[in-house]
């Protein structure tokens, strides 16, 4: 159903983020963030992206494409967790 939820039709409501998932080289991240920044019901929302890549011309890609947040994803489970703990209060925290 894409970025919407909803319980019932009638209350569909967006997301307060989006995180898409990118594997370094792959062009699928410039679509998605180019799509989300094109519409005209999701571009507002805040955009994470998590990936492996460290470099930084792959960082400053994503921030031009839109990205909010560019996570690289951790090495330990908790790193994972405190990542976790961070995108829970992201859209508080982003306002």
């Amino acid at each position: 159903m894409g970025p919407l939820t909803s319980d019932s039709p009638s209350k569909a409501r967006l997301a307060q983020v989006l995180i898409v998932e990118d594997n370094p080289g792959d062009v699928f991240l410039l679509e998605v963030l180019q799509g989300i920044r094109a519409s005209n019901s999701v571009s507002a929302i805040p955009v994470v992206v998590v990936t492996r890549s460290k470099t930084e011309s792959d960082r400053e890609m994503a921030r031009q494409l839109g990205a909010s947040e560019y996570i690289v994803k951790p090495a330990s489970l908790a790193e994972y967790l405190t990542i976790g703990l961070r995108l829970k209060e992201y859209p508080e925290n982003s306002r």
